[in-house]
């Protein structure tokens, strides 16, 4: 029965993780994954009730992402071409990391509560570990970020390092939840 739910968490994190961009046109924006996230809360609501509080974070960031559907190429940490940084987004921005920080969170935590109930230890330590590791590196990445616009090219590579390894622990946490399908389907 949640099966299904767990399937669309699992898809919807692949498009917030990936970023594929055809010209202009991103063939895989962030407003979709939220999309998908938010249709897998309403079907894991009835599992436990914590996904209900990850239905209001969703529908934001759907609303703040949905300006992701037009690429404008000029974004790249590792190319060093950035548009002109305004406050509008940079706000824009750290409120975003915030509320996904927060929406990754009640996803965890239900996964984590959901465990317990279950007896499933393996799932409540890997949840747990995922969780921890996802929060420490996305901190710091919208911690540090702003501060490295303002560094020359060698520093750069620390911002590469930690987006390596946010992508791998959220490509973790995809996985997670794509286990979950068959764990927790019931």
């Amino acid at each position: 029965m949640y099966d299904s739910g767990y399937n669309r968490l699992f898809w919807g994190m692949i498009f917030i993780i990936f970023d594929i961009n055809l010209e202009n046109i991103n063939i895989l924006p962030n407003f979709v994954g939220y999309i998908l996230i938010y249709s897998a809360l309403n079907i894991l609501i009835s599992q436990h009730e914590i996904y209900e509080k990850g239905k209001i974070p969703s529908m934001i960031l759907i609303i703040l992402t949905l300006k992701d559907i037009v690429y404008t190429g000029k974004d790249s940490l590792l190319s060093e071409q950035f548009q002109s940084i305004n406050i509008f987004g940079m706000i824009t921005g750290s409120i975003i990391s915030i509320i996904n920080i927060y929406l990754i969170y009640i996803i965890c935590k239900g996964i984590y509560y959901l465990a317990i109930d279950r007896g499933m230890e393996k799932l409540k330590n890997s949840i747990e570990i995922g969780w921890k590791s996802y929060f420490i590196i996305a901190t710091c990445m919208m911690y540090s970020i702003p501060f490295f616009l303002n560094f020359s090219r060698k520093f750069n590579i620390f911002v590469t390092i930690l987006a390596m390894i946010n992508l791998g622990i959220m490509i973790y946490l995809a996985v997670l939840f794509r286990r979950c399908r068959l764990s927790l389907k019931e």
